[in-house]
Order: C-alpha cells, then structure tokens, then sequence
C-alpha cells in the first residue's frame, strides 16, 4: 500500500549532519509527530555533546578503485565522468591509469579537454598513456588542440603528444614541431626533431640545417641529423639531393 503524505520524510545525511534541530524539526513538521518544542531542549542538549563527531573514514584498496573505475568504463554510465575525472588525481599510479582509461571509454569528447588539462602536470608513465589515449581518437579536431597545447604541458607531454603528431602524419602541425625545438629542455628539442623527421620535406631543410648547426650534444645532434636525411630523401632527383643539400648547408654556414 502507499503511504500516505504524512507517513514518510525523505531527509539527506549531509543535511542531517550539518543541521541536525533544523532537520527534526522539519521532520516533526511533515510526520505531523507533535509539539517539537518539548523536544527542542534534550535535542540540542545533544547536538552540543556531539558537534566534535568524526565519521568514519573507508579507504578503498588501489586495485579495488582501479577495479571499479574500469568497470564503470564499460558500462557506459557518463553520469560517472566526476568521479573518474577526480580520480585522474589519485595517488596511486594503478588508479590513475584506470581512471584515464575509463574517460575515453564514457565520453572521448568530454575527455579530450581533461585529458589535456592532466598533461600540464603528468610526469613518466602517466603522461605516455594519456597522450597514447589522445592518439587513438579519431579526427582532425584532436590533433589541432594537440598542436595548440603542446608549450603548456610538461616535457614529458610534450614528448608524448610529438610522438602523436608524427604517428598521425600532421603535417599541417610541423611549425608546432619546430617551435618546440626551441624548449628550454634537450629532451624536447630530441623529441621535436624526431617528430620532424616523419614530417619534414626537402622545403623544411634549411631550417632543419639551421637546427644542426644549433644543436647541443650527440643526442640532439644525431636527431636533427635524422630529420635532415628523411628530408633530403624528399629531394625528387636523387642524383642531386647531396648536391642540393650541401648547397643549403653552405648558405646556413656563417662565412
């Protein structure tokens, strides 16, 4: 049978927390139960002896977190985007794993931008398996916000999302490639020229000779030497690609 309009009061736990007299007597009211007043005194009598209460706190086993965060993933439920996104947070490296695998898997649209906004401080691991999720997503639309986003997260990022625009041949994102070879860090001018030499043409060799001449160490020298091959391959003519390409290095050499 239905209970009747004064038979039930429907009364959240946090409100009852935060405002226990407030609460009953709403309670009182609706549950037409009396006169509260009687009870006003005892009640907060109460309320005061346990207004220092700390409830209970359950923290929930790693694996278990990661557990859940891939279940939800497969059930589809958008309606767990908060949750999964806060866990991007977690401490634990298992769960924050899940948690950017479980965003892709509710909404790809919804975790393209939260997904970036993670790689301004994901280091090692974290920051390969995001930019991997990002390069997986179909379309132009992710590789522009990719290219626009690169000065912005860490070095890491930076080398996992070059390693995208490479991977999707983005050849309308090589100047992005070519600004990063200006980074402050050496691991991400190497990234950069790397990228460039899946993207870079015989157009893009004077400035990969400039990059040469520029570069620090044997790494970032054997790089842009790489870019600078890939390119020069490009050159139609094979005969005269080392002509050619000796011809730019000389215009590039201070006299």
């Amino acid at each position: 049978a239905l209970l009747g309009p004064n038979q039930l009061s429907e009364v959240r736990y946090e409100d009852l927390v935060k405002d226990p007299v407030g609460q009953m007597r709403r309670i009182y009211e609706e549950l037409d139960l009396g006169e509260f007043d009687r009870l006003l005194p005892a009640l907060e009598q109460y309320a005061a002896g346990h207004s220092d209460y700390k409830k209970n706190r359950y923290e929930i086993a790693p694996e278990t977190r990661a557990e859940i965060l891939a279940a939800l993933g497969r059930r589809g439920d958008a309606s767990a985007l908060p949750a999964v996104f806060g866990a991007f947070k977690a401490e634990d490296a298992e769960v924050r794993v899940a948690a950017l695998q479980a965003a892709v898997m509710l909404d790809r649209e919804k975790a393209i931008p939260e997904l970036l906004a993670y790689l301004k401080t994901a280091q090692g691991e974290d920051a390969e398996m995001a930019g991997d999720l990002l390069g997986r997503m179909k379309g132009s639309a992710v590789l522009d916000r990719i290219a626009k986003v690169l000065p912005d997260v860490t070095p890491k990022a930076q080398a996992a999302l070059m390693k995208v625009l490479a991977a999707r041949r983005a050849f309308g994102h090589k100047d992005a490639l070519f600004g990063r070879t200006a980074a402050e860090q050496s691991s991400v001018r190497v990234a950069a020229l790397n990228a460039l030499s899946e993207l870079a043409d015989a157009k893009d060799l004077p400035r990969l000779i400039k990059l040469l001449l520029k570069a620090e160490g044997d790494t970032e020298l054997a790089a842009a030497q790489k870019a600078i091959v890939a390119a020069a391959r490009q050159i139609e003519d094979a005969e005269k690609q080392a002509a050619e390409l000796l011809a730019m290095y000389e215009e590039s050499t201070p006299e």
